[in-house]
């Protein structure tokens, strides 16, 4: 999946803030929640994670580093769905009180539906 400059670095910026300690597939986990509520809403990846809540992102923060260019480079290069069609993630252990269905559980993270 090949995303425009600008989309890759807003997912990038969640997968930083959200999931910078997982492996790559934890991280591309989290990048695919994005795009999959992309596609439902009809709105891009930066729209999706500017809603007021969703993401623990710091828009205006400058990133650098070795777990940017990580962050970026999984961002830029996702490849396949490996939620399941997630839309939503949880840290392991944080109990929901939303009706979802687990579609999967990477690294210290379950997967929703």
């Amino acid at each position: 999946m090949d995303l425009p400059p600008p989309q890759a670095v807003c997912i990038a910026q969640v997968v930083h803030a959200e999931a910078r300690g997982e492996s790559v597939l934890g991280q591309r986990a989290v990048g695919h929640v994005i795009i999959n509520r992309s596609k439902k809403l009809k709105k891009t990846p930066c729209e999706i994670i500017r809603q007021p809540g969703q993401f623990q992102v710091k828009l205006k923060q400058r990133y650098r580093g070795e777990s940017w260019r990580k962050a970026y480079s999984v961002a830029y290069n996702l490849g396949r769905d490996v939620t399941g069609g997630a839309l939503y993630f949880v840290k392991r252990g944080v109990q929901v009180t939303w009706n979802a269905k687990i579609t999967t559980s990477i690294g210290h993270h379950n997967f929703y539906k």
